[in-house]
């Protein structure tokens, strides 16, 4: 397994973000691009990131505007943007699959969202009609009587 960082421009115009991916050494079956929750960096996936790539899966993920490496101060942890913060997000997560598509053109995409990853992965499909599967995980809901 190889584990490669890099960094792209934020739909912010501002930030350059940070991303990471895992690249199988065996046949590469498909690929999972991670959506991380609030206040958590990409890096915390590693254990799972490396376990999918021992399995022919290719993982993405990005540190989201104000995570991780993708902070440009502290006082911005956990914020994402002056306007529409969650449709940059999004933005950012879209051009990382852009990213991934260039090199791996064929191959079957998937997204996993965590916590506040769930949400903007539930947005995201919402908006775009251009992945194979979702997971959702550790995700809310609004119950109605």
């Amino acid at each position: 397994m190889v584990k490669e960082d890099f960094y792209y421009d934020s739909a912010d115009k501002l930030t350059k973000i940070h991303a990471v991916k895992w690249i199988p050494e065996i046949e590469v079956k498909g690929i999972i691009q991670i959506a991380h929750g609030m206040l958590e960096h990409i890096d915390r996936y590693d254990h799972f990131a490396k376990f999918m790539a021992s399995q022919g899966i290719v993982v993405v993920g990005n540190d989201h505007l104000g995570h991780g490496s993708s902070l440009l101060t502290e006082n911005d942890r956990g914020f994402f943007s002056q306007e529409d913060g969650n449709k940059t997000v999004i933005e950012d997560m879209r051009r990382l699959k852009e990213i991934m598509r260039e090199e791996y053109k064929n191959l079957s995409y998937f997204m996993l969202g965590h916590s506040m990853g769930s949400f903007l992965v539930r947005q995201y499909i919402s908006m775009y009609d251009d992945l194979d599967g979702v997971l959702i995980v550790g995700t809310g809901y609004q119950q109605y009587a």
